[in-house]
């Protein structure tokens, strides 16, 4: 059974306190966007995607070339990080 873990947002003094075990579930946070607002959940392994309808995901993609060609082929929406970060400044 798969236990997805929400992300913990820090700085090297939070990685540095944390066990082996929690690190896969820390994300650094020393920029000037606030990636909180991605609201992740990770897990360890794989994960099998068709048991994700239309609306259960987005998929992000480095470019905005990548995620049009990504999403000829997904079922979810794709966009660039581009899009995530402009997110993270309006909710800042």
């Amino acid at each position: 059974m798969l236990n997805p873990r929400k992300v913990s947002y820090g700085g090297e003094e939070l990685w540095k306190t944390l066990p082996p075990a929690d690190r896969p579930f820390f994300q650094a946070n020393d920029c000037q966007i606030d990636w909180r607002v991605e609201q992740e959940y990770r897990i360890v392994g794989d994960l099998d995607l068709s048991h994700f309808q239309p609306d259960d995901l987005i998929v992000f993609t480095k470019t905005q070339a990548e995620a049009n060609t990504l999403q000829s082929n997904s079922i979810w929406p794709v966009f660039p990080f581009d899009y995530l970060a402009e997110l993270a400044k309006i909710q800042a």
